[in-house]
This record gives structure tokens, sequence and C-alpha cells, in this order.
């Protein structure tokens, strides 16, 4: 408990002041169980994984234009880096693509009903999980895994979809599930939604300097991060892709 709390409140799910701890004694059988030691995973996407996730979506869903929509809809997820909410909120007027500087807005944030008394969902018009925003006024640059890619990705979606259509309809509960199913028809590794903003920080911190001109606050603003602090926690330290930064020094 206390770690998942440590959790909500590290991702500004809650304040300090909401912030409390739990002491509690663990038994013997619940020590042996593990259960003081529930990690989450820290794995990401990596870019060389991004580019064959969008191959084999192409190659196993090539007849089945209806399942590569949805594939295509996650996919895009992954490419915005944004918070499953924001993504789910997301209607095909919302993307971009043949914009000079291709890029999307953020609308509406799509949330479980129940974390506020209700079944179902709640839509909250042109909001993120921290603040309202004037109808687009966020413009975010579609840049990764690279231009050409989401932007193929982006206007397939436009050439498919109905402008006041959801990029993808389902709860948010469903995403993972859908998700999944998809990486085992197509034979890549699964990753979560939190996993895929990861990703996308990771992937960018990479690349501060060729896509963000050096600014770690571009990447800050693209992340959505109210500081620069929280991007860097979001960044995967671990991962062997970031000495590719180092290769040819």
């Amino acid at each position: 408990m206390n770690e998942y709390l440590r959790f909500l409140k590290a991702y500004e799910y809650i304040s300090e002041e909401h912030f409390l701890t739990i002491y509690v004694k663990m038994t013997l059988e619940q020590q042996k169980r593990g259960y003081h030691a529930n990690k989450r995973s820290a794995d990401t996407y990596t870019e060389e994984d991004m580019h064959d996730i969008k191959n084999k979506i192409d190659q196993v869903y090539s007849n089945n234009p209806k399942q590569k929509i949805r594939a295509y809809a996650l996919y895009l997820g992954i490419c915005t880096g944004l918070r499953r909410g924001n993504f789910l909120g997301l209607k095909v007027k919302h993307l971009f693509p043949d914009a000079k500087v291709p890029f999307f807005q953020l609308a509406d944030n799509i949330v479980k009903a129940w974390s506020r008394g209700h079944k179902g969902v709640l839509v909250f018009e042109n909001a993120s999980k921290m603040s309202a925003f004037e109808e687009g006024s966020i413009q975010i640059p579609l840049i990764q895994p690279s231009k050409s890619v989401v932007v193929e990705v982006a206007t397939y979606l436009k050439n498919n979809l109905s402008a006041d259509q959801r990029l993808i309809e389902a709860h948010p509960d469903s995403i993972n599930r859908i998700w999944e199913k998809i990486c085992k028809d197509c034979d890549f590794k699964y990753l979560s939604p939190l996993q895929w903003r990861h990703s996308y920080a990771t992937i960018g911190a990479l690349h501060l300097h060729d896509w963000y001109r050096g600014n770690a606050y571009l990447l800050q603003q693209c992340c959505l991060h109210s500081s620069i602090k929280m991007t860097e926690k979001y960044i995967n330290q671990k991962a062997t892709q970031l000495l590719k930064a180092f290769e040819g020094v």
C-alpha cells in the first residue's frame, strides 16, 4: 500500500497534503511470498521497437482494415506519449498530419467513473489530468518514432475514420487487453499504457538535440509534465538504448 501511495505522489495523482504512510508489520509468510517486493516494470519500447511494431502491424493486418485501424490508433497512443485518458479523448479532427509542422491537439480526458463515485466513464471536455484549457490551445508535434512514420499512421486514420470519431472507442480498462491481443497477434512484447509514456520520454531524451533543439523544456511540454523533474522520472535510466547516445564518441 505504501508503495502504491508513493507511486501516486510521484506521478502527481495525489498531492503532498494527501500523502500518508501506513505502518504495518508483515508476517513471516507475507515476507516469504514477497509481498514487500512488488516491483513495477521499468521496460520501455525503443526507437527500433517502434519501427518494428509498425511493420508487423502492416504485415499481420494487411487484409484486416478494421483491426489495422484499431492497432494504428493504439500505436499512435505510444507515438504521442499521452496519458490513457487524453489518448481516449482524441478524435480524428484533432490530428493535423498535413501541417507544415505535423501536430495533434489535446482534447478531452476520459476516465473511469468509479473513481468519482459513478458507473461507466466520465468525459471531461478540453481537460488534462491536471487542468482544463481552451479548445485547440495545446498543440503537440507528431515526431516519434520518426516524422514520416507517425504522419503515415495519422493520415491513415484520417482517411479511414470520420472527423468526429474517436481514434478508438473503448473503456479505459479495455486498452490493456486490446493492446495485449495485438501484441500477441503481431508477435512483439506487451507494455502497458504507462510504459508507453516512459517509452516516449526515453526516446525523446535520446533525441533531445535533434528533435527538441536541445531544450529539455520542450520535451517536458510534449510530455505534458508540470516540471522537468517529472520528465526525468519517466526516462528509463536503465535502458541499454541510452548507450546509443554515445556511439561514435
